[in-house]
């Protein structure tokens, strides 16, 4: 594949703003609570955290969340965002091992989360070795939510389900800004690298690689429509 990397497109982009993963975030929340069966005790490792929205609200309801990222620009956003909050941290994790979580200090986890991070990747067995190194920092009975993954090559349901949740949160801006990206930088780097794809069959052949419990969920659990999620019990 030629082209820059996804991972230096999310560390220099601005087009998306802390607003819309504030968004995003709160629909993914609200969206899959349920499946993520969150309880007070819960230590929870966040991969691929972005400015730290979706830890700002577990945090509200879990007992620690620790965040890991490969860009340092959102790694800084964290911590000023965590800044005065117990409980919450903000891990840099090096690009060339950013595949391996086994080494994040903390844990054990007893929810992980990987949030519309995968589909990033360079190749798709890095979703393996993610999971794979996942073992040795989580505890026994933790949940793993991989969510976010498209299973086919197409964003049209994305983005019409992302135009309907902006209407529905009355937040016209919101679609403005990801209107943004798609016309720059997003669009030209996507058609230069792609986006990782999982269908359901490979997720489930995946976990049987493993050994793991998995199931493949289908509901719609964030604001991008036509997307998997694999959940993972340890």
């Amino acid at each position: 594949m030629s082209g820059p990397a996804w991972i230096d497109f999310w560390d220099a982009q601005h087009a998306l703003g802390r607003s819309h993963f504030d968004w995003t975030a709160r629909v993914f929340m609200e969206r899959a609570s349920t499946v993520l069966a969150i309880r007070e005790s819960d230590i929870v490792l966040d991969f691929g955290c972005g400015p730290g929205s979706l830890a700002l609200l577990l945090r509200e309801r879990v007992a620690e969340v620790t965040c890991v990222e490969t860009s340092r620009r959102m790694v800084a956003e964290c911590r000023a965002r965590f800044a005065g909050r117990p409980g919450l941290s903000a891990h840099l994790i090096p690009r060339d091992r950013n595949a391996d979580l086994s080494r994040i200090p903390g844990g054990p986890f007893t929810l992980i989360l990987c949030q519309s991070v995968a589909q990033y990747f360079e190749d798709r067995d890095e979703l393996e070795r993610v999971i794979g190194s996942v073992r040795v920092v989580a505890a026994p009975g933790a949940r793993m939510l991989v969510s976010d993954l498209p299973a086919g090559d197409s964003f049209l349901p994305s983005l019409a389900t992302q135009a309907l949740e902006g209407l529905r949160c009355r937040r016209p801006g919101l679609r403005l800004d990801h209107a943004l990206c798609l016309a720059g930088g997003y669009r030209r780097i996507r058609s230069a690298r792609g986006l990782r794809l999982y269908p359901a069959a490979d997720l489930l052949a995946l976990a049987g690689r493993l050994g793991l419990d998995a199931e493949v969920i289908h509901d719609r659990l964030t604001v991008n429509g036509g997307r998997l999620h694999l959940l993972v019990r340890f």
